[in-house]
């Protein structure tokens, strides 16, 4: 079920409802029957990361919502990706309300940062279209070194839960034994960015954030924590895994 309020009250009725119908009603009292959905945890953990850098996600959208607006436009664009020998390539913009698809866009359009810090040097039609109002307000942007910064930072940390949301989304396989590898990984990933002497320290400071905000959801023995620890019994019906890697998991990622 999604991670909501009204969800969770629903199944305490339902758990009391069915207590009094006898004690074997409901097996090991109903304990363990509400499962939350993973990709619906995945979406409000990585939201939670995305609102800080927000500015520079619209600044550097409102750039490709330039570049893709007209022949000519497109046109000045290839120009500098020429100049700055980079090989063009598509430009997505993204479905605000969907992550993954703002992950692929920045992804992408990182690509471009020359060739867009080319635009904002040279090319005044590009300028001056951040110029103009809507509802009132300037457009944000054009996006500068800061938010280039911002967007290969943000990539370095959705990188980790797009691939977790590849594997946990199939609709033509059984996921329920991959999820607790895949809570692993994106816990192992985050820690190596966090302790990564290579990182920078506003890296460090998200990736912290983010782990923080997964083990919210997913610490099994985290204070308060409503984690369903069936995920790791569906884990040792795995064969490839069994035991040993839920106790490996347990004693070096999850403490």
């Amino acid at each position: 079920m999604d991670n909501a309020t009204a969800n969770s009250t629903a199944l305490t009725k339902f758990k009391k409802t069915m207590k009094l119908i006898g004690d074997d009603a409901l097996v090991l009292k109903g304990e363990y029957m509400h499962m939350r959905c993973t990709a619906h945890i995945l979406n409000l953990v990585v939201k939670e990361g995305l609102t800080e850098v927000d500015a520079s996600v619209t600044s550097i959208r409102n750039g490709i919502q330039f570049v893709r607006s007209s022949t000519n436009r497109l046109k000045s664009f290839d120009l500098r990706c020429d100049a700055g020998k980079i090989s063009r390539g598509s430009l997505p913009l993204d479905v605000k309300t969907r992550w993954n698809s703002t992950y692929l866009m920045l992804e992408q359009a990182v690509k471009f940062r020359i060739a867009f810090e080319k635009m904002e040097a040279e090319d005044k039609p590009y300028n001056d279209y951040f110029l103009e109002k809507v509802d009132g307000e300037k457009k944000i942007g054009p996006p500068m070194s800061s938010d280039w910064d911002a967007a290969e930072r943000l990539i370095q940390i959705l990188a980790i839960f797009y691939k977790s949301t590849l594997v946990l989304s199939g609709s033509t396989y059984v996921t329920s034994h991959k999820m607790y590898n895949e809570i692993i990984n994106m816990a192992r990933n985050l820690t190596t960015l966090n302790t990564n002497t290579f990182s920078d320290e506003q890296l460090k400071k998200k990736a912290i954030a983010m782990l923080e905000k997964l083990k919210k959801y997913w610490d099994p023995f985290g204070e308060g924590v409503e984690m369903n620890r069936l995920v790791m019994v569906a884990t040792v019906f795995d064969p490839r895994k069994k035991m040993k890697f839920v106790e490996l998991a347990l004693e070096r990622c999850m403490v």
